[in-house]
């Protein structure tokens, strides 16, 4: 039985940064730049407790200010902050979200070195409370380089898989000029072969495809049994799994930000099924929760679970 959700992954601030904009020819500043809690697991952690989901995190975090308001946050949105660990010699992460005037955002993680999230080791975590959840979702942040939380986040999959724990795996990869290497490849593929739900965008299926075809990519994990969720921003979202291929369309919003649009669509999805709703109804949640919140300021901007009621329905009437 699904009680709640764990989320394994990174919690950092974000600093909000819109770039001048072109205003009767001249470049303006017309917005004030923004300190906000953030992080891709962070965002789809209280993304789902928003949505009414009992949500723990597991994660670490500095002993710096930082990390103080990503602990009062969580506390406010009713986050679990049991495996929320304090690490005095680390530091929490600060991203520079740099804005255009399409909504598309340019990210940058600052300090470079010594960064709390990817420290965390796999003795730290009490297995017991991923039990009692029934579902872990990790971000693939977690994966991007060499480190502690790597190893930690493969061993924790490994030992879902063994557990009968649900799994979900946002693919969140960082890549330079457009390629991935072969290491970093073969990381993925292992999480992939231990998680049950793959969520990532168009994009990122492609870069893992030998061909860069992402529907090639798509098509052969789903014939492995594992259902795979393909985010395409405007275009909405396509669900493939051994059975089933579904597509819905995205909603169409004045867009403001889309700073972790992809982490709360992955909160609206995992929601309609531990809402006991089928795969369409949760593509249709995910685009929802992506729709709402990209209209607003920060990833933080995601709604409780009336507020997406009422959207679905003002949507499409």
């Amino acid at each position: 039985m699904i009680r709640g959700i764990c989320v394994l992954g990174d919690a950092a601030v974000d600093l909000i940064v819109h770039l001048p904009e072109n205003r009767n020819g001249e470049r303006v500043m017309a917005h004030v730049p923004a300190l906000c809690p953030g992080g891709s697991g962070a965002n789809t952690a209280v993304a789902l407790a928003r949505l009414g989901i009992s949500t723990q995190f597991i994660g670490k975090i500095g002993n710096d200010h930082y990390g103080q308001i990503i602990r009062e946050d969580f506390s406010n949105e009713n986050v679990g902050v049991d495996q929320l660990i304090t690490d005095i010699q680390l530091s929490t992460i600060c991203v520079f979200a740099f804005i255009d005037q399409d909504g598309e955002r340019y990210l940058w993680e600052w300090p470079r070195d010594h960064k709390a999230y990817t420290s965390i080791s796999f003795d730290e975590i009490n297995l017991e409370n991923i039990k009692k959840a029934g579902w872990l979702h990790i971000t693939g942040l977690l994966l991007s380089k060499e480190s502690d939380g790597r190893k930690t986040a493969l061993d924790i999959l490994t030992w879902a898989k063994s557990n009968g724990i649900i799994s979900s795996l946002d693919l969140n990869l960082r890549v330079n000029e457009n390629a991935i290497d072969c290491r970093y490849r073969e990381i993925l593929l292992s999480a992939i072969s231990n998680s049950d739900y793959i969520l990532g965008s168009r994009e990122e299926f492609a870069l893992l495809d030998d061909s860069h075809d992402w529907q090639k990519f798509a098509e052969n994990l789903a014939n492995f049994d594992k259902v795979v969720v393909v985010r395409n921003g405007k275009g909405g979202s396509i669900l493939l799994s051994k059975n089933q291929r579904l597509s819905s369309i995205g909603f169409h919003v004045d867009v403001v930000d889309t700073v972790g649009a992809g982490d709360v669509f992955n909160a609206g999805f995992i929601a309609a099924l531990f809402n006991d709703r089928d795969f369409a109804t949760a593509l249709q949640w995910g685009n929802a929760v992506a729709g709402y919140t990209i209209s607003k300021e920060g990833a933080r901007a995601c709604p409780s679970l009336e507020e997406l009621k009422y959207f679905l329905v003002s949507s499409t009437s």
